[in-house]
């Protein structure tokens, strides 16, 4: 954004309507991973220069632009413009880009080429910074919905003064956003993501200064170098041509080979490239753990994890990326996967240290904290596989003969999923199958009594009695079900928990006799006959015995 009405032009009415592209960034900034460090203006085409300040990845899409910013949306005002710049390339923290903007018919924007693809538009009547300076952003995301990333303003005092400034930041306060000024959206003014430059004062002791570079310290931690940015002595500010200096990489303002920063190397992030889910016992789940630059690594370094397993650094030296591999093994379980501690990396032997053979800081975030993996990724780890908790019936206890049909039901210790006809092996001599229940806790097993069949107590035969019978039985992680059971007739089996008995034994005569003693009797005589049987029999209606006299026996009792 700029003010039309100093130095160049004397007036000017153009409305400039653009449409920006709204693609999406395949990797999140977060306020101050880039910063600008200078601007040279007063000239048709203006340099810009940004650091990077963490590694960025290939694909993200970073945009930058002179609008305003009202507080809910960027305004365009006179001459406006937007550079769209994806990378292509993974970009090393530390570096620096000086930007070459030029405006007119078709607008250019130099120098990001290197390491992606560039679209500008805007600036369209040839001027891209008037007398008054400029306000920029660095932004991702929509332009309706802008994720801000840095701002940098370089006024006159003369103009945000008409718009009661900020007294901290210097940002307008009050008013409307207009070709002059602009608010400090609130996620920059929260940190020091933004710098202004204007000089305390009106013209010509105050003003915004034709030429800026940024010259403090380039050693540091990302938030030191921030603060030293922010901080408006640490920047040489002139009026001056002859006092210009180049903002290209090695060149007067930032002298040396890019990377020209050189921040400390510290843990910036813990992700994982596995998807979002449920994994069981042998599942390989991939932990990367990110620096904040480059590093090399020796040996094998370790991160521990809170299902107490600890996991083997498995690739990504020369990188800013480490992989950590995990097998899921069995008994190892997290609702949220995540490192066991801050201090969870470790070298073990090893190192990880910066292209400056420097030691990485190995400190973590809190778990569960922002950047931590239990904050960026939801994976649940369930290792432990389901065991049968009990096995009982829900038909009555007694005895029961062929074509009684009896329901055995196995309690796992969770839900289970059930292919196939699982079977379980019966003391009657019976093996039945499975016949419901997939999807809880409880499977049931259908017993149809036959002919052969006879227990005195229904239990099934061993602890190995449940076999899959070419079916499955697994959890919703799917681990298979561990199948043995309880001993027989010991606490939780079948025996234990009914009295059920298979009985298809007939009861057989094994005797007959008298209680009367032996003699002659005649004819009104009672004499009584007992028939016994070979196990107690239930009696209904009248039964009656033959015997050799012709005559009958009735039945009376027993």
């Amino acid at each position: 954004m700029k003010n039309l009405s100093l130095r160049f032009l004397a007036s000017l009415f153009i409305i400039c309507c653009f449409c920006f592209s709204a693609k999406k960034s395949t990797a999140q900034l977060t306020p101050g991973d880039f910063a600008i460090v200078g601007f040279n203006g007063n000239s048709s085409t203006v340099n810009m220069a940004i650091v990077a300040l963490k590694v960025i990845p290939s694909g993200t899409v970073l945009k930058i632009t002179d609008q305003g910013w009202d507080q809910s949306a960027l305004v365009a005002n006179g001459s406006d413009g937007l550079i769209t710049w994806t990378t292509t390339n993974s970009i090393p923290a530390g570096t620096i880009f000086n930007i070459a903007i030029t405006g007119g018919a078709s607008p250019t924007a130099t120098g990001l080429e290197a390491y992606g693809t560039v679209t500008t538009t805007g600036w369209s009547i040839g001027t891209v910074v008037a007398g008054g300076g400029d306000n920029w952003f660095l932004y991702t995301g929509s332009d309706a919905s802008p994720n801000f990333i840095y701002g940098f303003a370089n006024w006159s005092t003369a103009l945000p003064g008409t718009n009661a400034p900020d007294p901290v930041t210097g940002w307008e306060a009050a008013g409307n956003v207009t070709g002059a000024v602009s608010y400090l959206p609130t996620t920059l003014a929260a940190g020091n993501f933004y710098v202004t430059l204007t000089i305390a004062g009106t013209p010509p002791t105050g003003y915004h200064g034709d030429y800026n570079n940024y010259s403090g310290t380039l050693t540091g931690t990302k938030a030191s170098i921030l603060t030293a940015i922010n901080t408006k002595s640490n920047w040489t500010t002139t009026e001056l041509l002859a006092n210009k200096k180049s903002l290209d990489p090695g060149g007067a303002a930032f002298p040396g080979v890019n990377p020209i920063f050189q921040l400390g190397t510290n843990v910036s992030g813990v992700t994982s490239s596995t998807a979002n889910g449920t994994y069981k016992t042998g599942d390989v789940i991939a932990v990367n753990v990110t620096f904040s630059t480059i590093v090399n690594v020796t040996g094998t370094p370790t991160l521990s994890l809170n299902t107490g397993a600890t996991v083997n650094y498995s690739g990504g030296t020369g990188t800013n990326t480490l992989t950590f591999s995990y097998t899921v093994t069995s008994g190892q379980s997290s609702a949220d996967l995540d490192y066991s501690s801050t201090t969870a990396l470790s070298l073990n032997g090893g190192t990880i240290k910066d292209a400056g053979s420097t030691d990485a800081t190995l400190t973590l975030a809190s778990p569960g904290a922002a950047n931590s993996l239990g904050n960026n990724k939801a994976i649940v780890i369930d290792g432990i596989a389901p065991t049968v908790a009990s096995v009982n019936s829900s038909t009555a206890n007694g005895s029961y003969k062929a074509g009684a049909v009896i329901n055995v039901t196995l309690n796992f210790s969770e839900a289970i999923t059930v292919t196939g006809t699982p079977q379980l092996a019966l003391n009657s001599g019976a093996t039945v199958n499975y016949a419901g229940g997939t999807g809880t806790s409880s499977l049931a097993f259908t017993y149809t009594v036959q002919p052969t069949d006879a227990s005195p107590d229904l239990d099934y035969t061993s602890t190995a009695a449940l076999s899959l019978n070419g079916g499955t039985l697994k959890d919703a992680a799917g681990n298979d079900a561990t199948l043995t059971l309880a001993a027989p007739g010991a606490a939780n089996s079948l025996a234990a928990n009914k009295n059920i008995v298979i009985d298809n034994t007939a009861p057989l005569v094994s005797s007959v006799n008298s209680s009367l003693a032996n003699g002659t009797y005649k004819i009104g005589d009672l004499v009584p006959v007992t028939v016994n049987f070979s196990e107690a029999v239930t009696v209904t209606g009248t039964p009656t015995l033959s015997l050799n006299s012709g005559g009958t026996a009735t039945y009376a009792s027993g």
